[in-house]
């Protein structure tokens, strides 16, 4: 009972100190129960170890409390483990790349709300000695090596990846930077750039990132220099999982697709892989073979750029807005809104190809050759979107499948708008 009661009262206090150092109620109430551990540390080392945390990476603690709440064994890191990771990406330039400012949340405040990032490092002796109580043990932690100060690139790799910063500069965080820059064939501001726009990179292993390249390799059987060009447009290929990976080659197989084709959109739109198998890359083959008439040869060799093209907000709409406006034209309606009667007339219903070609292009290049004007095709966009149209065509393929490699089976799109 007297534990129990201890036990109750430590996360009692736990929580009061959270809220004093910044956390949210909301987040607290959460972590409670996903992250009990956060609630067996002793107050006074979890007070220290935030602040140490701030200073350290010069976060806001709304950012620091999102990192905690990203990797919670960031405040288990010693603060010298903090500090050599963060002199390591600093020693590699990440610092020196261009970063837009975050939009700010709160306080701007490091260490102290009134006194903005604390800058220094070196305040990390101040920030842990004063306002806290000394622990029983004295933490180890009051000599921090560095002097410096953390810029928006530390920042920037400390809130979408706190994990690297919990991790052995030695034996994992260097070994792990020299193989993406090996892999990737790049060094020096390159691979800064890298570091700071993809750090979610860091967090996983060689072994792991090896065994990703091993089957792209065995899918594609793409030469070095056109597989590198495409893993840098795109690193996430590194740490998407291999079963996500695997559905994405099995689709394009599914679907009819050469080797040598899936090769070459990975070469060319290997961004394509970070989109959902059912909600993305699926609908976007049915529209292409049912509503454009075309095949997987074509959408390969000639389209591959459909496929990273929004399907309800672009390609869908758009050809909806085009066999609209043929369809009134056709109908002995008229001009349409400043066409003329002769550009009417000589405004057939387009083919599939027609169509195919009208999605690729900017929507003001797209407006002028339907001779139409943004008003009325945004007032057909909400009516499509008000009758919820796209759903429904949806709903109709998966009622009406057709064989994956087949090609065509007819419009869905008929009385939708």
């Amino acid at each position: 009972m007297n534990h129990a009661h201890s036990t109750s009262q430590t996360a009692v206090v736990q929580r009061e100190c959270m809220l004093r150092l910044g956390a949210s109620p909301e987040q607290v109430t959460r972590w409670e129960a996903r992250l009990p551990e956060l609630f067996r540390m002793p107050p006074v080392q979890l007070e220290a170890r935030f602040r140490s945390l701030c200073d350290v990476l010069a976060l806001p603690r709304p950012d620091a409390w999102r990192a905690v709440g990203g990797n919670v064994a960031l405040l288990r890191a010693s603060p010298e483990r903090l500090i050599a990771c963060t002199e390591y990406l600093m020693s590699l330039g990440v610092d020196e790349v261009p970063v837009a400012r975050p939009r700010a949340k709160g306080s701007a405040g490091g260490l102290d709300d009134k006194s903005g990032a604390s800058g220094k490092i070196g305040a990390l002796v101040k920030s842990t000695s004063s306002e806290i109580p000394s622990p029983p043990s004295p933490p180890t932690f009051h000599k921090p090596s560095l002097v410096a100060t953390p810029g928006a690139g530390i920042k920037r790799v400390a809130r979408r990846a706190p994990s690297v910063f919990n991790l052995d500069v030695a034996g994992r965080l260097t070994p792990r930077v020299e193989y993406l820059g090996g892999v990737l064939g790049v060094r020096g501001a390159a691979l800064a750039k890298l570091l700071v726009y993809h750090p979610t990179l860091l967090s996983t292993s060689e072994t792991g990132m090896q065994r990703r390249l091993d089957l792209v390799r065995q899918e594609t059987l793409l030469p070095p220099v056109p597989l590198a060009t495409a893993l840098r447009r795109h690193p996430q290929l590194l740490s998407y999982s291999l079963p996500r990976l695997r559905a994405h080659f099995a689709f394009f197989k599914r679907i009819g697709a050469a080797r040598r084709a899936v090769a070459h959109l990975l070469a060319a739109q290997p961004q394509v892989w970070g989109l959902s198998v059912a909600t993305s890359l699926q609908p976007k083959w049915w529209f292409f073979a049912r509503e454009l008439g075309g095949d997987d040869a074509s959408l390969f060799a000639l389209y591959n750029a459909y496929l990273t093209l929004s399907l309800r907000n672009r390609s869908f709409p758009r050809v909806a807005f085009v066999r609209f406006l043929d369809e009134q034209r056709g109908d002995g309606e008229g001009p349409r809104e400043n066409e003329s009667s002769s550009s009417a007339a000589a405004q057939p219903t387009r083919d599939a190809a027609a169509l195919r070609t009208l999605i690729l292009l900017a929507e003001a290049a797209f407006l002028k050759r339907l001779d139409a004007s943004a008003e009325l095709f945004e007032a057909f966009v909400l009516r499509l979107e008000a009758g919820q149209a796209y759903e429904t065509w949806v709903e109709r393929c998966k009622a009406q499948p057709a064989p994956d490699d087949a090609i065509g089976g007819g419009s869905l799109m008929g009385g939708l708008w």
